[in-house]
């Protein structure tokens, strides 16, 4: 009797755990979220200090910048190298990613005059351009780099739940013929040898960054000021 008592009592257990594994359930296909899209605005400058960097050591080789998968950025719409248009390249499906912006629609102009206004610090480069901010496994890096190779490297921007900017840029101020104090600058080079080399900076940062606020990423030789400000997603401008 107190068997049958306890097999009655297990039963009604038994019976929803059944029914629970055998309910029809649909997969759950979530929609992707729609990308955060930001327009990128970045002033690299570097210092003139006399005595910049001479505290500290640098390696003779810092190692090279990933840019196996870097998107280098298309000139502006309506200059020379992109052909007629407008200031505003327009899809169906919105605005065209990675493409420089405009000087004319520069924010920061007022502080790069101040950089350069100043004899500590000279303006290296100062450009802006749109984009998403993707999450970190898709996002890839824009490729930054000065013709006379004084300055190469990625800039990267992405978003999970909160934005990010990682950086990583090499800085040759022996390759620019208006560099600073670490003009003559050398390292030994790695063989031993005691011949000697140009030094070659690196920044590495990679943190949590506000958005429409200027983010300043600092180096003794050189530093980096970054504005990220949010724009409407193509899917938001093109809804009615």
């Amino acid at each position: 009797m107190k068997r049958l008592r306890s097999m009655r009592r297990r039963i009604p257990c038994l019976l929803w755990l059944l029914a629970a594994f055998a309910w029809p359930t649909a997969p759950v296909h979530a929609d992707p979220a729609p990308a955060h899209w930001y327009r990128v605005e970045l002033i690299v400058f570097a210092r003139l200090a006399p005595d910049a960097g001479t505290h500290e050591t640098w390696p003779a080789q810092p190692g090279q910048p990933d840019l196996k998968d870097a998107v280098k950025l298309t000139p502006p719409a309506g200059s020379a190298a992109s052909g007629p248009g407008g200031t505003v390249v327009v899809t169906p499906l919105g605005p065209v990613p990675y493409r420089e912006l405009p000087s004319d629609q520069y924010q920061l102009d007022g502080v790069a005059k101040v950089l350069d206004a100043s004899p500590r610090y000279r303006v290296l480069l100062h450009l802006a351009w749109q984009q998403p901010a993707l999450d970190p496994r898709s996002a890839r890096p824009v490729h930054i780099r000065l013709p006379d190779g004084s300055l190469d490297g990625s800039v990267l921007l992405t978003r999970s739940r909160y934005l990010h900017a990682a950086l990583d840029l090499l800085y040759r101020p022996g390759a620019d013929s208006a560099a600073g104090p670490a003009d003559a600058a050398t390292a030994n080079s790695a063989d031993g040898s005691g011949t000697t080399a140009p030094v070659v900076y690196r920044m590495q940062q990679h943190r949590r960054i506000n958005s429409s606020a200027l983010n300043y990423f600092d180096h003794p030789l050189f530093g980096v000021l970054l504005e990220a400000t949010p724009i409407d997603s193509p899917t938001e401008s093109n809804s009615p």
